[in-house]
């Protein structure tokens, strides 16, 4: 079969001096400075690949230290590290996100409180390190949620919701949420931390389709949640997607926690298996395949009962606690359910192939990319090209996958054979 590489060429922009921004932003907020003198600030730090958080995390720290500021690091990351401290600093670290290199202590907790219930009685649990600051400052990236739509989603209500919530939180919020619909819980339960903590303001990041910056806004506490909703419109509007709307197989490089907290995006595969969620509309496709999962997951393989077939390799990398822990404490279990495991990832494409029944098997509609969140340049099937949308430029003359000895893929190769 024939494969080409294809490039959707949609504008990006980048904001070109991310620290330079970040102080701008918490100096245009006005707050008085008295606010941080001598005071401690902690700044929540989630478990997100966000895009340079190591920098935007240390921009933060020096900017409230030249206001005489002690900040402090506070680890956001609901039941992610296994809800476990050895493992939020295994996390913190992969990011970048070091003592001696951000400039302020991290104070790993696991533990959570009760801090008050929602106008509806539903509990709300914080980070027992949050009520030892004199303020806080939550950081994290508005975007579209894996799991829900909605005028809010992942972002800044989430993270004090969810990620400064520690285990007992995030399961709590997640647990209402299955019946009362995940905006309301977030939100409901982000005015109740913000009125019982000293939550000065937020700073929302939003990342273009490339997984670059392109804004970052410093919000004030009164703010937020109305702010929030226009910087979630910002990001979908400058979201890309597959360049199609139905396939017959998609395989995928790499899933990870670093590209979605779900492994991988189900706005760009479709898939969500969220409990009294709706699947989305499209793409629809009949076989996912996932190659591997990264690094930077530490063993978490939530999103992998997204994909259809999988390999020995995913599988012998999944660590079975930190993955069920994750996958009960969202509600999600069939998002961590294992997909049948292949020998390679030749045999699990052959295997996925099978699947597609005698008719289509014949001439399938494919597509590779890397991972979810990189979508700029992917590999299609040459009998695709009628049905690609946007503006699609094709990178490549006629190209073949290749295997290595052991069934891995090796990548694509020049087609000498016509």
């Amino acid at each position: 079969m024939e494969f080409v590489k294809i490039y959707q060429n949609v504008p990006a922009n980048d904001l070109p001096n991310i620290s330079n921004e970040i102080q701008r932003q918490i100096n245009s907020i006005n707050i008085d400075p008295l606010t941080y003198k001598n005071k401690r600030i902690g700044i929540t730090v989630g478990s997100r690949g966000i895009y340079s958080i190591d920098e935007i995390i240390r921009s933060v720290v020096n900017t409230l230290k030249e206001f005489g500021a002690y900040p402090i690091i506070i680890p956001a990351m609901g039941s992610h590290g296994g809800a476990k401290e050895e493992g939020q600093k295994e996390v913190l670290k992969s990011l970048g996100i070091e003592e001696e290199y951000i400039g302020a202590p991290i104070h790993y907790n696991v533990n959570a409180q009760f801090i008050g219930n929602t106008h509806k009685g539903f509990p709300v649990y914080v980070n027992s390190e949050a009520f030892k600051m004199d303020g806080i400052i939550v950081v994290n990236r508005i975007k579209s949620h894996t799991d829900f739509t909605g005028e809010i989603e992942s972002g800044l209500c989430k993270m004090m919701t969810i990620g400064l919530g520690s285990h007992k939180g995030a399961a709590t919020a997640h647990y209402y949420a299955l019946e009362n619909g995940y905006t309301e819980i977030i939100c409901d339960s982000a005015k109740v931390i913000m009125e019982k903590l000293p939550i000065i303001f937020g700073i929302g990041i939003v990342e273009n389709w490339k997984g670059h910056i392109m804004k970052v806004k410093a919000i004030h506490v009164k703010e937020i949640i109305e702010e929030e909703k226009k910087l979630l419109k910002l990001y979908i509007d400058n979201s890309v997607k597959l360049p199609f709307d139905n396939l017959e197989m998609l395989i995928i490089g790499e899933m990870g926690k670093n590209y979605s907290g779900s492994g991988m995006d189900t706005n760009v595969i479709g898939r969500t298996k969220i409990s009294g969620q709706n699947e989305p509309v499209k793409p629809r496709i009949d076989q996912i395949v996932v190659l591997d999962i990264s690094e930077a997951s530490h063993g978490n393989a939530t999103g992998i009962g997204l994909a259809d077939f999988t390999t020995k390799k995913v599988f012998n990398k999944i660590d079975i606690e930190k993955t069920m822990i994750n996958g009960i404490t969202s509600m999600a279990p069939e998002q961590v359910r294992i997909p049948c495991v292949a020998a390679s990832d030749k045999e699990a494409i052959k295997v996925a192939l099978r699947m597609l029944g005698p008719t289509k098997s014949k001439d399938p509609q494919i597509a590779y990319i890397e991972n979810t969140s990189q979508l700029q340049e992917l590999y299609v099937s040459t009998n695709m090209m009628n049905k690609l949308k946007g503006n699609i430029e094709i990178i490549s003359s006629p190209l073949t996958i290749q295997y290595n000895e052991n069934g891995s893929m090796a990548g694509f190769i020049k087609n000498e054979v016509r």
